[in-house]
């Protein structure tokens, strides 16, 4: 960090019991905390999937990381918070906000884990938006103006959008990182961290695909696989006989 390296980090709720201070000293350099101790929970019922107000579809803010992602799922999300402008700017640091809820979102500290939450405020809740995913850059030398040495953090108060743990949709399983744009969304964000600048936006999809031919295409294949054979062998044995009867 100090020699301008980059970190991208994923955290979720709960995964840290008891203190923290050695990531807390990491994250304090860039005026960011992480909630651990509970879950953004959804009331609109268009900010959230399948249901479930913690399945989250958050508002998309532009920037290098959200290129080319329409929408996203975050699942059981944490939230930042962050000092004031003014101590941001004496640590040097530049906020973008990349991931945010709503302004009828609620913070819930308990949200017993596998709970179907309620998305009614209860006794100290109060809607507001929060901060699920931000971009934080900070100048960490400054030998010139045009030599700044930087240091990017690029943090997601949520990792389960990001693997491959199957989710239940009806009667089928998709992978959590399938939803939506999670993918492109991590590629992104690994991109931006390492800094690749990959000018296909294109990706490829692991699918398969099945196909049903009508009952023309069906005699039209047949009739390849097996008439056409048959006839060339039919053909050939006439042949053989002529050239056999001319000798």
């Amino acid at each position: 960090m100090k020699n301008g390296g980059n970190i991208l980090w994923f955290n979720d709720p709960y995964s840290a019991q008891g203190e923290t201070p050695y990531i807390n000293s990491i994250l304090d350099l860039y005026g960011v905390t992480l909630r651990q101790d509970g879950v953004v929970i959804e009331q609109d019922s268009s900010k959230y999937s399948m249901g479930n107000p913690d399945f989250i579809i958050p508002d998309v803010n532009f920037s290098e990381v959200t290129e080319n992602v329409s929408q996203a799922l975050l699942i059981d999300s944490g939230k930042l918070s962050f000092v004031d402008n003014e101590a941001l700017e004496k640590l040097k640091v530049t906020k973008t906000d990349i991931l945010t809820s709503s302004e009828t979102s609620f913070f819930r500290t308990n949200l017993g884990l596998g709970a179907t939450p309620n998305i009614s405020e209860e006794n100290g809740e109060s809607a507001s938006s929060n901060v699920l995913a931000a971009i934080l850059e900070k100048t960490v030398s400054e030998e010139n103006a045009e030599e700044q040495k930087k240091s990017k953090l690029i943090i997601f108060a949520n990792s389960f959008f990001a693997t491959d743990v199957p989710v239940n949709v009806g009667n089928s399983e998709v992978s959590a990182i399938r939803f939506y744009n999670n993918l492109e969304l991590v590629i992104n964000a690994t991109q931006s961290i390492a800094e690749i600048k990959d000018p296909i936006t294109i990706r490829k999809v692991v699918e398969t695909t099945y196909y049903t031919a009508t009952e023309t295409q069906d005699r039209v294949v047949r009739t390849i696989i097996f008439a056409v054979p048959i006839i060339i062998i039919i053909f050939g044995i006439v042949i053989w006989q002529l050239r056999r009867r001319k000798k």
